[in-house]
């Protein structure tokens, strides 16, 4: 990131989020991608689909992940995470970020520290769990 450009990522392992157009209001520029709190958000105009049920997901982000391929040869590719109500309202970190949502329809300068620490917490919670096969993309390397 420069001082010049908030917007810009410096590291490539970082996790990328993208939220529904009506979500985000991007307090630095008119940019569709941004910068905040580590991570590189860019605003979509359609909601993600959740590749776990195919509904309607409120944010997706992609993490980098390796994958045993069964026969002990670790596979780099990247895990595709949706935040989605009928998936996950059963985990805590997960429950907490919807209930955000609920309250909250836009992410702005008045709640972007209590969102980040909240994507920060499902991140750990959902990178914990097993990672579900349609979830997974080659990450090129």
């Amino acid at each position: 990131m420069t001082a010049d450009d908030p917007s810009a990522s410096d590291a490539a392992d970082e996790p990328t989020a993208w939220y529904g157009a009506d979500a985000l209001h991007d307090p630095y520029n008119d940019a569709e991608t941004h910068r905040l709190h580590g991570m590189d958000l860019a605003v979509q105009s359609d909601a993600p689909v959740c590749r776990r049920c195919d509904g309607p997901g409120i944010l997706e982000t992609r993490v980098p992940h390796v994958w045993d391929n069964g026969y002990g040869e670790p596979l780099p590719c990247v895990r595709v995470l949706v935040l989605c109500p009928a998936c996950d309202h059963g985990t805590p970190a997960a429950a907490d970020l919807l209930a955000l949502f609920t309250v909250d329809d836009r992410i702005g300068d008045a709640n972007a520290e209590v969102f980040g620490d909240l994507v920060a917490r499902w991140l750990a919670e959902a990178t914990a769990l097993p990672a579900h096969p349609a979830t997974l993309e080659d990450s090129g390397d």
